[in-house]
């Protein structure tokens, strides 16, 4: 039986969900890797709630980063308890990284810089993120942003952020031409 080599959990965009996303399940598929998606209604979500008055919405996307941080360690604590459905799928030492869109992708980078389980995240769009934040973050990064995207536009998001991210040892970025928010793709039908 195959184990997983790798694991994933992804954090997806208020504007999408888990299925928006098949080029991760291929992905995920094509490497032995093990992909949970993080399912939240945010929007109805009393833990995710946040209040933009103050100009810092820390509560929504802290708490979206520690939910990460709780799936990580529920899914191995599963994988390598006897009797448990996930028993013995995923390697022991099996890297993790964390993976989001939108207010995933800054659940992401908050659950790396607070979680040293976490080795690296991927991020697509990432929105408010606080530059302490990415200061602190010593692991591998890539940002993926759009070049049309009107809701966290690449100039007030995504290169910042890339900017910000100083102590990354290995830092990536691409623009997809064309892209918009939730179009990084088509949609599934």
């Amino acid at each position: 039986e195959r184990k997983a080599t790798g694991i994933a959990v992804v954090a997806h965009c208020t504007l999408c969900w888990g299925d928006w996303y098949p080029h991760l399940e291929k992905l995920a598929d094509t490497h032995d890797l093990m992909m949970v998606f993080l399912h939240s209604d945010v929007i109805d979500s009393p833990r995710h709630f946040f209040d933009f008055s103050n100009g810092a919405p820390h509560t929504w996307f802290s708490g979206y980063g520690e939910d990460m941080t709780k799936v990580l360690h529920a899914v191995r604590d599963s994988a390598n308890e006897f009797g448990s459905e996930l028993y013995g799928t995923l390697l022991p030492a099996a890297p993790a990284v964390a993976v989001g869109h939108s207010l995933g992708g800054a659940g992401s980078l908050i659950a790396t810089s607070r979680d040293e389980d976490f080795e690296g995240a991927f991020v697509m769009s990432p929105c408010v993120v606080h530059s302490e934040t990415l200061a602190s973050i010593s692991k591998p990064i890539m940002v993926l942003s759009a070049t049309e995207d009107g809701i966290c536009p690449p100039a007030r998001t995504a290169r910042p952020y890339y900017a910000a991210l100083s102590r990354a040892p290995e830092l990536y970025y691409a623009e997809i031409v064309g892209g918009t928010h939730c179009a990084f793709m088509p949609a599934p039908t």
